[in-house]
Protein backbone atom coordinates (compact mmCIF):
# COMPACT_ATOMS: atom_id res chain seq x y z
CA UNK A 1 0.00 0.00 0.00
CA UNK A 2 2.80 2.48 0.76
CA UNK A 3 4.51 1.93 -2.57
CA UNK A 4 1.07 2.08 -4.48
CA UNK A 5 0.97 5.64 -3.05
CA UNK A 6 4.47 6.63 -2.81
CA UNK A 7 5.58 6.51 -5.65
CA UNK A 8 3.25 8.10 -7.69
CA UNK A 9 3.30 10.67 -5.22
CA UNK A 10 7.39 11.47 -5.69
CA UNK A 11 6.87 11.57 -8.92
CA UNK A 12 4.62 14.79 -9.11
CA UNK A 13 7.82 16.94 -9.07
CA UNK A 14 9.25 15.44 -12.17
CA UNK A 15 5.38 15.92 -13.72
CA UNK A 16 5.35 19.66 -12.53
CA UNK A 17 8.56 20.75 -13.91
CA UNK A 18 11.88 20.07 -16.25
CA UNK A 19 13.68 22.74 -14.65
CA UNK A 20 16.87 21.25 -12.17
CA UNK A 21 16.28 24.48 -9.77
CA UNK A 22 12.20 24.52 -9.68
CA UNK A 23 12.36 20.80 -9.19
CA UNK A 24 15.15 21.47 -6.19
CA UNK A 25 12.97 23.78 -4.67
CA UNK A 26 9.68 21.24 -5.07
CA UNK A 27 11.32 19.05 -3.61
CA UNK A 28 12.98 20.51 -0.39
CA UNK A 29 9.77 22.16 0.51
CA UNK A 30 8.07 18.59 0.07
CA UNK A 31 10.67 17.55 2.44
CA UNK A 32 10.04 20.63 4.77
CA UNK A 33 6.57 20.66 5.17
CA UNK A 34 5.82 16.62 5.49
CA UNK A 35 7.43 16.48 8.93
CA UNK A 36 4.60 18.32 10.41
CA UNK A 37 2.17 15.64 9.20
CA UNK A 38 4.54 13.15 11.46
CA UNK A 39 4.37 16.07 14.47
CA UNK A 40 0.93 16.65 14.74
CA UNK A 41 0.34 12.83 14.51
CA UNK A 42 3.16 12.90 17.82
CA UNK A 43 1.40 14.94 19.78
CA UNK A 44 -1.81 14.22 19.39
CA UNK A 45 -1.82 10.51 19.00
CA UNK A 46 -1.61 9.99 22.79
CA UNK A 47 -4.26 12.25 23.82
CA UNK A 48 -6.70 10.96 21.49
CA UNK A 49 -6.57 7.42 22.52
CA UNK A 50 -6.96 8.44 25.72
CA UNK A 51 -10.49 10.62 24.51
CA UNK A 52 -11.80 7.96 22.91
CA UNK A 53 -11.06 4.84 25.03
CA UNK A 54 -10.26 6.12 28.21
CA UNK A 55 -8.11 3.13 30.28
CA UNK A 56 -7.91 1.06 26.87
CA UNK A 57 -5.02 2.63 25.35
CA UNK A 58 -4.34 0.01 23.06
CA UNK A 59 -7.58 0.08 21.46
CA UNK A 60 -7.81 3.88 21.19
CA UNK A 61 -4.58 4.05 19.48
CA UNK A 62 -5.42 1.59 16.98
CA UNK A 63 -9.13 3.99 16.50
CA UNK A 64 -6.65 6.44 15.95
CA UNK A 65 -4.97 5.07 13.59
CA UNK A 66 -7.67 4.30 11.74
CA UNK A 67 -9.15 8.15 11.75
CA UNK A 68 -5.38 9.64 10.75
CA UNK A 69 -5.46 6.49 8.00
CA UNK A 70 -8.65 7.97 6.43
CA UNK A 71 -7.92 11.57 6.88
CA UNK A 72 -4.30 10.56 5.24
CA UNK A 73 -6.39 8.88 1.88
CA UNK A 74 -8.73 11.65 1.66
CA UNK A 75 -5.37 14.03 1.19
CA UNK A 76 -3.57 11.97 -0.96
CA UNK A 77 -7.03 11.83 -3.19
CA UNK A 78 -7.21 15.71 -3.12
CA UNK A 79 -3.42 15.80 -3.69
CA UNK A 80 -3.98 13.81 -6.88
CA UNK A 81 -6.79 15.17 -8.32
CA UNK A 82 -6.31 19.36 -8.13
CA UNK A 83 -2.36 18.77 -9.39
CA UNK A 84 -1.61 19.44 -12.86
CA UNK A 85 0.71 17.95 -14.31
CA UNK A 86 2.51 20.26 -16.81
CA UNK A 87 5.36 18.21 -17.80
CA UNK A 88 3.90 16.03 -20.67
CA UNK A 89 5.43 12.45 -21.01
CA UNK A 90 6.70 11.22 -25.00
CA UNK A 91 3.52 9.50 -26.01
CA UNK A 92 4.73 5.86 -27.13
CA UNK A 93 2.56 3.50 -29.87
CA UNK A 94 4.03 0.51 -29.03
CA UNK A 95 4.78 0.41 -24.75
CA UNK A 96 6.87 -2.71 -23.78
CA UNK A 97 7.22 -2.75 -20.00
CA UNK A 98 10.02 -5.87 -19.94
CA UNK A 99 12.18 -3.88 -22.45
CA UNK A 100 11.86 -0.56 -20.73
CA UNK A 101 13.03 -2.21 -17.86
CA UNK A 102 15.73 -3.67 -19.25
CA UNK A 103 16.94 -0.40 -21.02
CA UNK A 104 16.43 1.26 -17.17
CA UNK A 105 18.77 -1.31 -15.68
CA UNK A 106 21.44 -0.59 -18.33
CA UNK A 107 21.66 2.92 -16.93
CA UNK A 108 25.10 2.92 -14.77
CA UNK A 109 23.66 6.03 -12.91
CA UNK A 110 20.20 5.00 -12.29
CA UNK A 111 21.94 1.89 -10.46
CA UNK A 112 23.85 3.81 -8.68
CA UNK A 113 20.99 5.80 -7.17
CA UNK A 114 18.59 3.41 -6.64
CA UNK A 115 21.27 1.56 -4.56
CA UNK A 116 21.88 4.89 -2.65
CA UNK A 117 18.79 5.52 -2.09
CA UNK A 118 17.60 2.52 -0.74
CA UNK A 119 21.05 2.27 1.91
CA UNK A 120 20.03 5.86 2.63
CA UNK A 121 16.57 4.72 3.33
CA UNK A 122 17.18 1.49 5.20
CA UNK A 123 19.26 3.94 7.71
CA UNK A 124 16.84 6.52 8.25
CA UNK A 125 14.00 3.80 8.93
CA UNK A 126 16.18 2.27 11.64
CA UNK A 127 17.47 5.71 12.88
CA UNK A 128 13.74 6.69 13.10
CA UNK A 129 12.32 3.86 14.53
CA UNK A 130 14.82 3.36 17.35
CA UNK A 131 14.76 6.71 18.59
CA UNK A 132 11.65 5.47 21.17
CA UNK A 133 13.55 2.50 22.24
CA UNK A 134 16.94 4.38 22.98
CA UNK A 135 15.58 7.09 25.06
CA UNK A 136 13.60 4.54 26.83
CA UNK A 137 16.35 1.65 27.45
CA UNK A 138 19.48 3.24 26.94
CA UNK A 139 18.67 6.65 28.21
CA UNK A 140 16.15 5.44 30.66
CA UNK A 141 13.72 8.37 30.14
CA UNK A 142 10.07 8.84 30.19
CA UNK A 143 7.55 10.03 27.25
CA UNK A 144 8.35 13.46 28.13
CA UNK A 145 11.95 12.77 26.94
CA UNK A 146 11.12 11.20 23.91
CA UNK A 147 8.56 13.67 22.72
CA UNK A 148 11.28 15.92 22.63
CA UNK A 149 13.48 13.80 20.63
CA UNK A 150 10.80 12.71 18.30
CA UNK A 151 9.49 16.72 17.70
CA UNK A 152 12.84 17.72 17.33
CA UNK A 153 14.37 15.69 15.12
CA UNK A 154 11.44 16.39 12.70
CA UNK A 155 12.02 20.31 12.97
CA UNK A 156 15.56 19.49 12.74
CA UNK A 157 14.46 17.78 9.39
CA UNK A 158 12.13 20.64 8.30
CA UNK A 159 15.17 22.62 8.42
CA UNK A 160 17.56 21.04 6.65
CA UNK A 161 14.95 20.11 4.11
CA UNK A 162 14.36 24.10 3.36
CA UNK A 163 18.50 24.19 3.74
CA UNK A 164 18.81 22.01 0.89
CA UNK A 165 17.39 24.64 -1.90
CA UNK A 166 20.43 27.58 -1.58
CA UNK A 167 22.92 24.87 -0.89
CA UNK A 168 21.54 22.14 -3.84
CA UNK A 169 22.25 25.50 -5.94
CA UNK A 170 25.55 26.74 -4.76
CA UNK A 171 26.78 23.59 -4.73
CA UNK A 172 27.32 19.91 -6.85
CA UNK A 173 24.76 17.79 -5.51
CA UNK A 174 26.35 14.85 -5.78
CA UNK A 175 29.39 16.31 -3.92
CA UNK A 176 27.64 17.83 -1.24
CA UNK A 177 25.58 14.26 -0.24
CA UNK A 178 28.65 12.49 -0.30
CA UNK A 179 29.95 15.21 2.64
CA UNK A 180 26.42 15.03 3.94
CA UNK A 181 26.73 10.95 4.66
CA UNK A 182 30.32 11.31 5.91
CA UNK A 183 29.47 14.34 8.60
CA UNK A 184 26.33 11.77 9.52
CA UNK A 185 27.96 8.63 10.08
CA UNK A 186 30.85 10.73 11.91
CA UNK A 187 28.14 12.50 14.08
CA UNK A 188 26.50 9.10 14.65
CA UNK A 189 30.00 7.53 16.14
CA UNK A 190 29.95 10.29 18.31
CA UNK A 191 26.08 10.00 19.78
CA UNK A 192 27.30 6.25 20.26
CA UNK A 193 30.62 7.96 22.60
CA UNK A 194 28.65 10.16 24.54
CA UNK A 195 27.88 8.83 28.59
CA UNK A 196 24.23 8.41 28.83
CA UNK A 197 23.64 10.39 31.69
CA UNK A 198 24.81 13.62 29.26
CA UNK A 199 21.06 13.07 27.37
CA UNK A 200 21.04 16.80 26.47
CA UNK A 201 24.21 16.46 24.32
CA UNK A 202 22.69 13.51 22.53
CA UNK A 203 19.49 15.42 22.06
CA UNK A 204 21.85 18.15 19.87
CA UNK A 205 23.69 15.45 17.77
CA UNK A 206 20.38 14.10 17.18
CA UNK A 207 19.37 17.27 16.12
CA UNK A 208 21.84 18.14 14.06
CA UNK A 209 21.90 14.62 12.37
CA UNK A 210 17.83 15.43 11.44
CA UNK A 211 19.19 18.49 10.07
CA UNK A 212 21.87 17.09 7.65
CA UNK A 213 19.42 13.89 6.84
CA UNK A 214 16.71 16.44 5.52
CA UNK A 215 18.78 17.77 3.72
CA UNK A 216 20.03 14.87 2.16
CA UNK A 217 16.42 13.76 0.97
CA UNK A 218 15.65 17.06 -0.93
CA UNK A 219 18.87 16.28 -2.43
CA UNK A 220 18.29 13.08 -3.51
CA UNK A 221 14.57 13.84 -4.26
CA UNK A 222 15.98 16.62 -6.57
CA UNK A 223 18.63 14.76 -8.86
Amino acid sequence: MYTAINIPYCSLGAALTSDPRESLSLQSWRFAITPIGGALGTAFILPLADLLYPGDRATGIQVSMAIFGVIGCLMFVVCFATTKERVQPIKEENLNIARDVKILFRNDQWRILSVYNFMMLVAVVIRGGAVVYYVNSVLNKGADVITIFMLGGMFASMLGSVLAKPFGTRFCKVRLSFWINLVTAALGVVCFMVPVQYWVLVLGVHILISIIQGGNGALTGGQ
